[in-house]
Order: structure tokens, then sequence, then C-alpha cells
């Protein structure tokens, strides 16, 4: 698995790095468009949505094992509750 998710990450590096080859980060002052970045210098401007894409998707993956555990929990009780009233 961990061969395939490092394939994965390369092939996205690549990727990325041909997507943001052309890209720009500009600024609009007055009339004149003022150039922030270009190409990789893009990634640390935008440091601060990384961050926060990284967390939000931890905190999606924590709470879905959370949601899962409720819902197996629930259908255990479930079972049991339909054992018991079986056994009276």
């Amino acid at each position: 698995m961990c061969p395939i998710i490092l394939g994965l990450m390369v092939l996205l590096l690549y990727y990325s790095g041909v997507q943001l080859e052309f890209l720009s980060l500009s600024e609009q002052v007055g009339d004149s468009l003022v150039t922030v970045a270009q190409g990789w210098e893009i990634l640390p401007a935008l440091w601060p949505l990384a961050l926060f894409l990284f967390l939000f998707g931890v905190i999606t993956v924590l709470l879905t094992f959370r949601v899962r555990s409720m819902f197996k929990e629930i259908r255990e009780k479930k079972a049991e509750d339909i054992k018991s009233q079986n056994q009276e």
C-alpha cells in the first residue's frame, strides 16, 4: 500500500509543478496590477490555506471514524436487546 501512496504523491507533485509553473499571484493596486508571486513562490504565500485544508481533512477522518463507531455501538445494542427478548 505504501508504494502505491508514494507513487501517487510523486505524480501529484509532478502535476503540481507543471500547473504552478504557469500561475502567478497578483494584486490590484489602483489601476495597476502587481505580481506578488510566480510559480512555486505561490506556495509560501498560501500556506495558511494549505494548513487549514490539512486540518480539515484530519478532522473529517476523525469524525467519520467516531460516527461509524457510534453506529456500530447502536447496532450491537439492538442485537443484544433482541437476543435478550428472545431468551425471555
